[in-house]
């Protein structure tokens, strides 16, 4: 199996390698877009902001590539935190736009819910998958995760919702839709149910 990791330079990149590599599985870091069509798995980390991210992407000659590879050949991708945001239609967070997979947006954290809550999200906490979802291996069992982020994806169809986190209130903590799978939260940095959220994805 070959996995393309998306180097687009604002992402964990070596913490994600040295996870899948403790897997055994040992992936490719991209710049070049050309490479994508070796790949039968993609992963798209983002740390920072979703417009950066996106510039970046842009810059360096992704975004039509990536369309291609997961619209019309569908290979699996997995997005990570930022990676995941911009799967939406657009992010609050520079007004950037998105690649469409999923129907929504990503906000900031609506601060008058928060319960004096502090934004950044920066802790450990419990994510509740929905029943029947790939990435979590069909299990409902909650499991815990390393979250850093003040934006947050709304899906207008929550169908694509696969796991919810509470902080302040319910938000989606990640999202699937075909062979598209995002995780607000960094499974490279979540120990054993990161490891076991990453051989989920590359077992589909």
């Amino acid at each position: 199996m070959s996995i393309a990791i998306v180097d687009h330079g604002l992402a964990n990149i070596h913490s994600v390698v040295n996870m899948l590599k403790y897997l055994n599985f040992y992936p490719r870091i991209i710049q070049n877009p050309k490479e994508l069509k070796e790949a039968n798995k993609i992963i798209l980390p983002g740390v920072g902001s979703a417009a950066a991210v996106w510039n970046n992407l842009e810059d360096k000659g992704f975004i039509n590539p990536l369309r291609e590879w997961i619209e019309v050949q569908k290979k699996p991708i997995l997005g990570i935190c930022v990676g995941m945001q911009i799967m939406t239609e657009g992010s609050d967070e520079g007004n950037s736009p998105g690649f469409g997979w999923i129907k929504g947006r990503c906000i900031r954290f609506r601060q008058h819910e928060m319960n004096r809550m502090k934004v950044p999200h920066m802790s450990w906490n419990q994510v509740f998958p929905r029943p029947n979802m790939r990435l979590f291996g069909h299990s409902t069992e909650p499991q815990k995760f390393y979250f850093v982020h003040s934006f947050h994806v709304e899906c207008k169809d929550k169908g694509n919702i696969s796991s919810l986190c509470h902080y302040g209130y319910d938000f989606p903590a990640s999202i699937e839709n075909d062979n598209v799978f995002g995780v607000q939260f960094h499974p490279e940095k979540s120990h054993t149910f990161g490891m076991r959220l990453l051989q989920n994805f590359l077992s589909l």
